[in-house]
């Protein structure tokens, strides 16, 4: 049969491979996991702290941040598939929300992309004649902050997921929970991190609710897409 609809109309998502998006969607989440946990590592151990020495550092570990900058670009293209999966896989029975999620993630993903050209620039400050500390070291704080804005718009994807999941008859309820503290984890860290950098305490508070629910919401969410998704809808 043909479709009806005339040229240029927005129609909803077809139901009849969900379980197609859902093994993509759940495949990109485990990806993104583990690119982004070791380029963030990397980034960690390569530019250590203070403006003193950063263009050394960056120098010797030219190529682990290379691999950094690449797994972030990675991730951030994965982002525009995971938020295109999730619209695809709960679009039909949810309407706005999936939408929402969907653009919020994408928005992410354009973020990320601007924060890892700040990385780039480090990169560049400290491979070409006349390398700066300052200039290096301000590179990277600039990084760190357009990333931590990211994330608050990562927050927000969080929350709208988990609204959606927490609705979503098949999929476990404990999940939406789940996503929706790590939401509010994601959020409250990168404010903190920007506004109350210098309170260890909260920060190492937020960042092990934020490992935490990441872990039990994302990745499970994450497995649940691979293993139950799409076959009982």
């Amino acid at each position: 049969m043909t479709s009806t609809a005339p040229p240029g109309t927005i129609t909803s998502p077809v139901p009849a491979a969900p379980r197609d998006a859902a093994v993509i969607a759940g495949t990109a989440t485990l990806v993104m996991a583990v690119a982004g946990i070791g380029a963030n590592s990397i980034v960690l151990g390569v530019t250590g702290s203070g403006v003193p020495g950063t263009a050394q550092r960056i120098g010797d570990g030219q190529t682990l941040l290379g691999l950094a900058v690449t797994a972030f670009l990675v991730v951030a293209v994965l982002d525009i598939v995971l938020a295109w999966a999730v619209w695809r896989f709960f679009g039909s029975t949810h309407r706005e929300l999936p939408a929402l999620a969907a653009w919020l993630r994408v928005a992410y993903a354009a973020v990320l992309v601007t924060a890892v050209g700040h990385l780039a620039t480090a990169l560049d400050v400290t491979t070409g004649p006349g390398s700066d500390d300052a200039a290096a070291h301000a590179a990277l704080t600039q990084f760190e902050v357009t990333w931590q804005l990211g994330l608050v718009v990562f927050a927000g994807h969080l929350a709208a997921l988990g609204l959606i999941v927490l609705r979503d008859r098949a999929t476990p309820s404990l999940l939406g929970i789940v996503l929706l503290v790590a939401g509010f984890a994601y959020a409250a860290d990168g404010i903190a991190r920007l506004f109350v950098p210098d309170n260890a305490v909260l920060l190492a508070v937020l960042t092990g609710v934020l490992v935490a629910s990441s872990v039990l919401g994302e990745v499970a969410l994450g497995v649940w897409f691979l293993v139950r998704g799409g076959r009982s809808r």
